[in-house]
């Protein structure tokens, strides 16, 4: 499996990973130089494919813009996100 790296390009921005869990990850978008929100997604991955009889791994899939408000979610703060992060992060612990 692939897993995501520390430092992501889309659309047109720049991710940062500030925090990984078990379930979940928290992203530092950067704006601008003096702007930045914070995203924290639930970790979801993708299947193993076989195209043209090359295997290509699974991996972990970064949120697209349909996701956010289902398994996404953006915030202002460090503060927010932290705090949802970990909700996040506590809700699986009780699964398991």
């Amino acid at each position: 499996m692939v897993t995501l790296p520390p430092k992501i390009r889309k659309n047109g921005f720049t991710y940062t990973l500030v925090s990984r869990g078990r379930r979940a990850c928290l992203y530092k978008q950067r704006v601008t130089e003096k702007i930045h929100y914070y995203e924290v997604f639930i970790l979801r991955l993708g299947q193993e494919k076989n195209i043209f009889g090359k295997i290509l791994p699974s991996k972990e899939i970064f949120p697209r813009n349909e996701d956010f408000g289902k398994f996404a979610w953006s915030f202002r703060t460090i503060t927010e996100a932290k705090k949802k992060f970990y909700r996040l992060e506590r809700e699986m612990n009780l699964h398991l």
